[in-house]
C-alpha cells in the first residue's frame, strides 16, 4: 500500500522503450502517466491511450508492476514491468 501511494500523481515521460528501441524524444512529449488508486492511465496528446487495474510487487528483486489494460490499445491484454522508485524518480 505504502508504495502504491508513492506512485500517486501524474508522471512526465522522459523515457520510454518498446520493443528493445527507445522512443522519439518527440513522442516522449506527448505521453504522461497517471497513477491514482491501484490504476493506471497513460495518455498521449492528453487523450487516454490506455487505462486499467495496477498491481505492484515491492518484495521482489527487481520489483514488478502489471497492468491489465481495460480500456484503449490492448485491450483485455496485461503489460508486465519492472521498475525503481527513487525520490521523484520512476524508472
Amino acid at each position: 500500500a505504502e508504495e502504491l501511494r508513492r506512485l500517486q500523481g501524474t508522471w512526465k515521460v522522459e523515457a520510454w522503450e518498446e520493443g528493445g528501441k527507445p522512443l522519439a524524444a518527440a513522442d516522449l512529449k506527448r505521453r504522461e502517466v497517471f497513477f491514482g488508486g491501484n490504476a493506471f492511465v497513460l495518455r498521449r496528446d492528453g487523450k487516454i491511450v490506455q487505462a486499467g487495474p495496477t498491481q505492484l510487487d515491492p518484495g521482489k528483486s527487481p520489483r514488478t508492476v502489471n497492468v491489465s489494460v481495460k480500456e484503449g490499445e490492448g485491450k483485455d491484454g496485461v503489460l508486465l514491468g519492472i521498475y525503481a522508485l527513487d525520490g521523484d524518480t520512476l524508472q
